[in-house]
């Protein structure tokens, strides 16, 4: 004789729902994107390091947030050898977080043989969890059973961990909010959209780590539950994710996860030095290949320069240089002495025509109306 429909038991999923709820929904949808989006960067060919570092913050993410969601959803009595193998990886994050921005912002950044020490923090971790990860499965549960209502401030040892794992991250998101802020007037110039949102993802980071903390505290005081205070972590993690994910797939080269090529400071101070300082644009016979080898840069560079840091290209750049100099020259003259085609020579043009061309774009006007309204419209008489 068959079971009613009311005596079947239910699937797992209605289980997940019954105790969740709607946010069982988003939750679980950020845990498939997270997996999703981090499988398709790590395994894309010709990734760049930056794409494959992300791909496995993406990964651990999803598996910490699977087993915030297994425990509190009572899931986890099904499958008890899941319990506490999250946590050593969790606290790589922030590192990898940190060795992301290095790859996405620092040019000619790879993995070195130092960076292995990132992972002492995991393998301390890793040993500390070997007694849970080794315990029989009805350990585990009575393990389950005797934390159900336990915060961290109920003993030495939940204190200790939450002091050590609040240190490593704060340590880690210093140093990596440093390299954003040095990177910050390069991307603002570079109006590079990728580079912006690298930049607010990690102070997004940063800000969320902040409020986990302010939760931990009220619920180490018992303000806050177990269950509200993780239900609110995991929810913030899974619209992170889907904000990450509606971002890559709007706005990035999918799935290179390749940057704006940034140009560094050193090789803007190479070119300005070059052009404001030398004033390299007063040479006539200046070339794109002249200028890169007195900046002691390649073609390709200074080309990317012009167009991410001047906003123009290279001749239009030096166009507007000596169209400066050459309005610095009439007022410095005065309307007496004043020789335009002497001006536009001194200034790096080669003949008139193309100095009344490029003064006419520049200004929105002649270089003779300039200097009458510069000046007087009596004085035109001087101008030659």
């Amino acid at each position: 004789m068959g079971l009613n429909l009311v005596d079947r038991p239910k699937p797992v999923l209605f289980h997940i729902m019954d105790s969740l709820g709607w946010e069982a929904i988003i939750i679980v949808f950020g845990i498939v994107q997270a997996v999703s989006l981090g499988l398709l960067l790590l395994i894309s060919r010709k990734r760049p390091l930056s794409a494959a570092l992300f791909g496995a913050l993406l990964i651990i993410e999803a598996f910490g947030l699977l087993e915030q969601f297994l425990y509190f959803s009572k899931i986890v009595y099904q499958v008890p050898n899941l319990l506490g193998w999250s946590y050593p990886f969790n606290i790589i994050k922030p590192a990898l977080l940190l060795l992301f921005v290095n790859a996405y912002f620092l040019k000619g950044f790879w993995l070195q043989k130092k960076h292995l020490l990132h992972l002492i923090p995991f393998v301390v971790y890793l040993l500390l969890f070997i007694p849970l990860f080794t315990a029989t499965e009805e350990q585990k549960v009575n393990f389950l059973n005797s934390m159900q209502d336990d915060v961290w401030t109920d003993n030495l040892q939940g204190i200790i961990f939450f002091a050590i794992n609040s240190l490593i991250h704060i340590v880690y998101f210093v140093y990596t909010l440093s390299i954003v802020r040095k990177s910050h007037d390069l991307v603002i110039r570079s109006n590079d959209i990728t580079s912006l949102w690298v930049s607010r993802l990690v102070v997004f980071f940063a800000t969320f780590f902040v409020f986990r903390i302010v939760l931990y505290f009220f619920n180490g005081f018992h303000l806050l539950s177990n269950q509200t205070f993780a239900t609110i972590v995991m929810l913030i993690s899974s619209f992170t994710i889907q904000c990450i994910a509606w971002f890559l797939l709007r706005n990035m080269r999918w799935p290179n996860f390749k940057p704006e090529d940034i140009p560094s400071m050193k090789e803007i101070d190479l070119l300005t030095k070059v052009l404001n300082e030398e004033k390299a644009y007063l040479d006539d016979a200046l070339t794109l290949e002249k200028l890169a080898k007195s900046a002691g840069l390649t073609a390709e560079r200074v080309t990317n320069l012009f167009r991410v840091f001047y906003k123009k290209p290279f001749k239009e750049t030096i166009n507007t240089l000596r169209i400066e100099e050459a309005k610095r020259l009439i007022k410095e003259n005065g309307p007496k002495q004043l020789n335009l085609l002497a001006i536009a020579m001194d200034s790096g043009f080669n003949n008139k025509v193309t100095f009344y061309r490029a003064f006419k774009k520049n200004e929105d006007c002649s270089p003779s109306e300039y200097v009458k309204s510069l000046f007087s419209p009596s004085l035109s008489d001087h101008l030659s």
